[in-house]
């Protein structure tokens, strides 16, 4: 594997790499084709031999034109995980993965042999991981969390776990607890997972009163959870304020 010198001018290879010529009318008509391209790094930028990349579903809207933002030719691909090949004699020889808002849109993406990416934007990857498992976390990942986001999710004191039970997502409880979530995490207010899944909660100003969910709790307890508070009861929710007004004639 070559590498350089921290005083050497940058590498430059000539990567393979699947283009995009052009916006395709829908999925079946797309016609990438493999092409080389010189490929170097800028300054701020590592060059990455890749060793695994993914595809995901942005991939085939970019590529069909549900993202008006996307550039043609470029190279399709968002996910990453490989070698670092260039950049500072810290990083070279690094096992890295990443992802980006812009790769494999707006510019060139990883779909290739190689890669040229901001050095601030890698992450070095877990030994324990594979490099196809490293390169499938991007954008899955960052889709996740903006969702919890945007739903609120979890709140401080809360895990994954206490709000899927508290939605009865069992199907959500199976991959967390598989994943190594533990059963009987308590919330900042002590409440358990199984707490939550009984509606033992209570709900903040506004928010709707929980329902239990005795199908999400039983599960819980099949996979080993042992704590809850069964002297409290399910909470009894407050009534809505009503606001009155009186308008002046």
């Amino acid at each position: 594997m070559p590498t350089a010198g921290p005083d050497l001018r940058p590498l430059e290879f000539d990567a393979r790499c699947v283009r995009l010529s052009a916006k395709a009318e829908a999925p079946a008509a797309l016609a990438p084709t493999v092409e080389r391209q010189a490929l170097s790094r800028t300054e701020d930028q590592v060059l990455i031999e890749v060793k695994a990349s993914a595809v995901n579903p942005s991939d085939i809207k970019a590529a069909t034109g549900l993202m008006p933002y996307a550039v043609f030719p470029r190279t399709s691909g968002r996910d990453y995980a490989g070698i670092v090949i260039d950049g500072p004699a810290a990083m070279i020889g690094r096992e890295v993965f990443g992802s980006s808002g812009d790769l494999g849109i707006r510019r060139d993406g990883t779909h290739a042999t190689h890669l040229a990416v901001e050095a601030e934007a890698i992450v070095e990857k877990p030994r324990n991981l594979s490099w196809a498992e490293a390169a499938g976390i991007g954008v899955p990942f960052v889709t996740a969390i903006e969702g919890f986001r945007r739903a609120g999710l979890p709140k401080s004191g809360e895990t994954a776990l206490h709000s899927a039970a508290l939605r009865g997502w069992s199907d959500l409880v199976k991959v967390l607890v598989a994943d190594g979530a533990q059963l009987d995490v308590p919330a900042r207010t002590g409440l358990t997972p199984t707490d939550f899944a009984m509606a033992r909660y209570q709900p903040g100003f506004l928010e709707p009163k929980p329902s239990p969910h005795a199908d999400t709790a039983a599960l819980l307890k099949q996979l080993g959870a042992t704590a809850e508070h069964t002297h409290l009861p399910p909470w009894p929710g407050v009534p809505t304020p009503t606001i009155t007004a009186q308008v002046p004639e």
